[in-house]
């Protein structure tokens, strides 16, 4: 789904992050809002290692972080 234009939807500013150099920028973008909500949605390649991570079902004690 399309997370920005679902957070605009319920009145939230939506601000889409694809690359590492974009995160600061959103983020002070993210903090500037008084306005209400920010959701940042970080789109990362689906075979980053991104840690810690847990598998489906998993519980916090079964966490991955390397």
């Amino acid at each position: 789904p399309d997370f920005v234009k679902l957070a605009e939807s319920y009145g939230a500013k939506g601000i889409r992050v694809t690359c590492e150099e974009d995160i600061k920028k959103a983020l002070d973008e993210a903090k500037a809002n008084t306005a209400g909500p920010t959701l940042i949605e970080f789109i990362i390649d689906s075979e980053e290692m991104v840690y810690p991570m847990l598998k489906p079902g998993g519980t916090l004690e079964e966490m991955l972080m390397s």
